[in-house]
């Protein structure tokens, strides 16, 4: 199946296009009624004429199922797929003594800015200290 978004050769199965994430449910009812179609078609043409009444009955069907198929893709609204984000976990995946090393630097930081005072420096510092 191709993607009518990006024109690229897409599996039949899933919501989006993997290229361009459109979404490629109407392109898979096309298909659908296309594929249906041309099969009822070419069964009735066979009824009727044999093997050039297949050939005629599986064109004719290929026609009307893609004019039938576009009709009801164009007139089908459908939402677009709903997409979720993996929660940021780098904060977890630091080690615990980078974590802390950052934290003695930002104290370090205050300090020499002059935000906290020397008392509180090192009263915090001790006790991220233990907490290693």
């Amino acid at each position: 199946m191709r993607c009518s978004g990006c024109g690229k050769d897409i599996p039949f199965n899933g919501q989006v296009c993997p290229y361009c994430q459109r979404d490629k449910s109407g392109d898979q009812m096309i298909h659908s009624v296309l594929v249906v179609f041309t099969l009822i078609g070419g069964g009735v043409g066979y009824l009727l004429n044999d093997f050039i009444g297949f050939l005629v009955g599986a064109f004719a069907g290929a026609i009307i199922g893609g004019i039938l198929g576009v009709a009801a893709s164009s007139s089908a609204k459908s939402k677009p797929p709903e997409v979720r984000v993996a929660p940021d976990n780098s904060a977890a995946a630091v080690p615990t003594q980078s974590r802390s090393a950052a934290r003695l630097l930002e104290l370090d930081e205050l300090k020499a800015k002059g935000l906290i005072s020397e008392a509180e420096w090192s009263e915090k510092r001790n006790a991220l200290l233990r907490d290693l």
